[in-house]
Formats: C-alpha cells, sequence, structure tokens
C-alpha cells in the first residue's frame, strides 16, 4: 500500500498568465490529497467537489473537516484523474441554510513521466 501524493493549491495571481499549477498522476494508483489554504473556520464541514474541463462532475466529497483553521485537505484516489484540466470548489456547509462558496481552485492534472 502506497501514501498519498500531496499538493498544496495556493492561489495564484494575475489570471490569465498561463501558470497553472500542475498535479501529477502517479503511476500505480494512491491518494491524491489537494490542501487549500484558506480561513476555513466559520463552518464545521465543507463539500469539495472536483470538476473535469468540460464542467462535468468528476468526483464529490462527503463532507469533510478541515485539518486546521486556515487549511483543509481534500482527499480522492488517483484513478479518478486523466491528463487535463480541473477545477476544485470548495463550499460550507451551514445546517438548515444550504452551502457558501470559500474557494474555487484550477489545476492541471499531467501524466507522470
Amino acid at each position: 500500500q502506497r501514501g498519498a501524493a500531496v499538493f498544496i493549491l495556493s492561489e495564484t495571481r494575475g489570471a490569465g498568465t498561463g501558470a497553472t499549477q500542475k498535479v501529477p498522476i502517479p503511476r500505480t494508483p494512491q491518494w491524491i490529497v489537494l490542501a487549500i489554504e484558506r480561513d476555513v473556520s466559520q463552518f464545521r464541514s465543507y463539500r469539495a467537489t472536483l470538476r473535469n474541463s468540460g464542467g462535468q462532475t468528476v468526483w464529490q466529497s462527503d463532507p469533510i473537516e478541515p485539518i486546521s483553521p486556515d487549511a483543509i485537505g481534500i482527499s480522492f484516489p488517483s484513478s479518478l484523474l486523466v491528463a487535463g484540466d480541473y477545477t476544485i470548489r470548495l463550499e460550507g456547509l451551514a445546517p438548515g441554510k444550504g452551502t457558501e462558496l470559500i474557494a474555487t481552485q484550477s489545476f492541471r492534472a499531467i501524466l507522470n513521466p
């Protein structure tokens, strides 16, 4: 059993600069953990949705809890990724009040050489 590949998705400045963060797809299946650094202290739980470049939902999390007040880890199997562009949407879950968008991060999955 292999460990997880962890990637920190940070906010990129200057949209349209071509500075897309890259996430290598491991040769053998393992867990991918995307860490998003944000103030996540306002909700007890969150939902993450992974979408491909066509806007189709590839995966959606069960409610997840932050790993600290300023970061959250989102884990899913690497087998969900093929080379291409993705967006991960993080929403805060408020019981009885719906959801609130916290962050949208983009990345490019690339084949590991």
